[in-house]
């Protein structure tokens, strides 16, 4: 029997092929099923991560996801670098300056698989970790990507990958980044494009 995929590879499997899935056509029928083939991927996901998706989803919603691009860097290499507001942003005047020292940004760098805010500290630094520790004579073993993928839910990280038992750590902040870079004609439309200079963004860095 073939052993069932870890849940890595099968998120990177899930986010591939809903980046994949068409955003429109002009057949009605044919858009009924794309659109039906689309949900049951979120549902998917959602059964997977059912205290983050729809918060990842919102801060898209809401346009608070933002990709920081360098100045003059390559065009054909896509930043995997954002900036993601807190919901306190969004308030009206009066609430956001009550609210001044709740309203946060956070960085998200999806190669790194980081996010800067404390739920994703604690999901990847539990308390009591979960999984077993790696012997000696065990190996990590390589990235587990699917043949027609060149990345991995998880990015450079270990998590999930050979003798390290169990999930990947991930937060809402960071799934809405990775919904927004990998699905880029459709949940990609609700990120802001920011174009930073090396400085800018070692200031951003040094605030978050």
């Amino acid at each position: 029997m073939k052993p069932l995929p870890s849940q890595r590879r099968l998120l990177t499997s899930l986010i591939d092929s809903l980046s994949t899935a068409p955003s429109s056509t002009p057949d009605l029928s044919t858009h009924q099923t794309h659109g039906a083939s689309r949900r049951q991927l979120l549902l998917t996901l959602h059964v997977i991560f059912p205290l983050l998706l729809l918060p990842a989803l919102d801060l898209l919603d809401r346009h608070l996801v933002t990709r920081l691009t360098l100045r003059n860097a390559d065009p054909a290499v896509t930043s995997d670098v954002f900036v993601v507001r807190s919901l306190a942003s969004t308030l009206s005047s009066r609430r956001r300056d009550a609210m001044a020292s709740s309203v946060k940004s956070y960085v998200v760098r999806l190669g790194a698989w980081n996010c800067s805010c404390a739920n994703f500290a604690v999901e990847a630094f539990p308390a009591r970790p979960s999984g077993r520790i790696t012997s000696d004579d065990e190996t990590l073993g390589e990235p587990e990507h699917e043949p027609h993928s060149n990345w991995s839910f998880g990015g450079m990280s270990l998590d999930g990958l050979g003798g390290l038992a169990g999930g990947v750590p991930c937060c809402k902040h960071l799934l809405a980044c990775l919904l927004a870079h990998r699905c880029h004609e459709t949940l990609g439309r609700h990120a802001e494009d920011r174009i930073v200079t090396r400085e800018e963004l070692a200031e951003i860095m040094a605030d978050t």
